[in-house]
């Protein structure tokens, strides 16, 4: 009765694996309301990851061998960062895969806790930038670099030093660079933000605090957030732009608790997140949590940065973690409900939010997310006509304006990820 490949190993007194596989075609797919954005959905699974084919109703395996820490999807859905332990003879290696318009590349290779670093990979644009982090020395060990994804592409993938943390423009152009050399001799990170070239080279300082969390606006403009651990209610909201000396301390820094419900209003608040509103330039979100009360709700708020106006939208009760639609009309989060019957854990539904019509929609039915504890993941299609959410044997299609969830059963447990491609 197993909709798919499904292996279930079991261990006898003697010891021996016995590995039982089913094979059965996956049920072809219902009347879709809309057109598929992507030939494939990728899923991250135990010790591999796999590619189902939407239209074939096929499931392969495209890396095994491999657990998957990180998957992260390119801008445009044609390939995947793949981050994790990947399985090279005896040795377990630390993997950074690069999947590309269907070509494989790897970044980098490195002993799996063998040379006491761990290594952050994070896409930026048409950028991998990689964290190397000397766990024995702090701050004294850490080091970063970038790959071109489009070099890669073409065979030339090389990696390149960089300075410090940097953040590059929408166009890729400028940069913003908090230098660590400074925080390398003295082990502290009281560095310097500044504005760099498109190499991330540092040109002009801006800033002498790194407590910053910083969010380009457009292609000059960018917003600083600091947080002040110290203050209730109260962030600083900066912004700056590459022509500008200074950036420019907005007026609205003891307005943010002011928009939040009365009990957030007395919390330290820490901004947890800056993401701009698609289709509309002068918004961005910031995402408010309290830095003091563990499991704290998640407050969403938009601030005009060319006015300094912030307006409070909405607070999703139980939030989990969310993703905005690349359109900006759409928040979609993970809620916890009681789908116990009686016992005592909690499953995670999917709950839409239109941020237009401030109306929320349960997307996923949570009895079928009985498994969600392994893990769970978001991604939504670049026309943001369609969402993927996953659980654990599984994934659903969801269709969020036209009200339309399929589950489709792959029968692969321990699944993590998931992702659109058009290899």
């Amino acid at each position: 009765d197993y909709p798919a490949d499904f292996v279930d190993a079991l261990l006898p007194p003697s010891g021996i694996w016995l590995q039982f596989v089913y094979r059965q075609a996956l049920p072809a797919l219902p009347a879709l309301p809309l057109p598929l954005p992507a030939q494939e959905v990728r899923l991250a699974c135990l010790g591999a990851v796999y590619g189902y084919d939407l239209v074939r109703q096929e499931l392969r395996v495209v890396e095994d061998g491999f657990s998957v820490e990180q998957m992260t999807p390119l801008a445009d859905d044609s390939g995947l960062l793949l981050q994790g332990r990947a399985t090279n003879g005896e040795r377990e290696m630390w993997q950074a895969v690069l999947w590309r318009n269907g070509q494989r590349v790897v970044l980098y290779e490195r002993p799996y806790q063998l040379d006491g670093k761990i290594y952050v990979a994070l896409l930026q644009g048409e950028r991998v930038v990689v964290y190397a982090q000397d766990l024995l020395v702090g701050l004294r060990g850490l080091t970063v670099s970038y790959f071109d994804v489009n070099a890669c592409a073409m065979g030339d993938c090389v990696e390149r030093p960089l300075s410090g943390i940097t953040l590059w423009s929408p166009d890729g152009q400028q940069t913003l660079v908090w230098p660590l050399g400074e925080a390398a001799s003295s082990g502290q990170l009281s560095i310097a933000v500044w504005l760099g070239d498109a190499d991330g080279k540092p040109q002009q300082e801006i800033g002498a605090d790194a407590s910053f969390t910083a969010q380009w606006l457009d292609d000059t403009h960018f917003l600083l957030v600091r947080t002040l651990a110290e203050s209730l209610g109260e962030v600083e909201l900066w912004s700056g732009s590459v022509d500008a000396v200074a950036p420019t301390r907005l007026p609205t820094t003891s307005a943010v608790a002011a928009v939040l419900p009365a009990a957030m209003q007395n919390e330290p608040l820490t901004v947890t997140a800056v993401t701009p509103v698609s289709g509309q330039p002068q918004l961005v979100w910031l995402t408010l949590r309290s830095s003091r009360m563990m499991g704290s709700p998640v407050y969403y708020v938009t601030l005009n940065w060319q006015t300094g106006e912030l307006t409070f939208q909405y607070h999703p009760f139980g939030d989990h973690g969310g993703l905005f639609s690349p359109d900006g009309r759409w928040g979609a989060h993970y809620m916890s409900s009681d789908v116990s019957g009686g016992d005592s854990w909690f499953g995670i539904g999917v709950n839409l939010y239109n941020l237009e019509q401030r109306e929320s929609w349960q997307a996923n039915n949570v009895q079928l997310l009985l498994n969600s504890r392994s893990g769970q993941a978001l991604d939504w299609s670049v026309d943001a006509q369609w969402l993927l959410t996953l659980d654990e044997y599984g994934f659903h299609l969801v269709a969020p304006d036209a009200q339309y969830d399929h589950y489709v059963v792959t029968g692969y447990p321990g699944c993590t990820a998931v992702a659109w491609e058009n290899p």
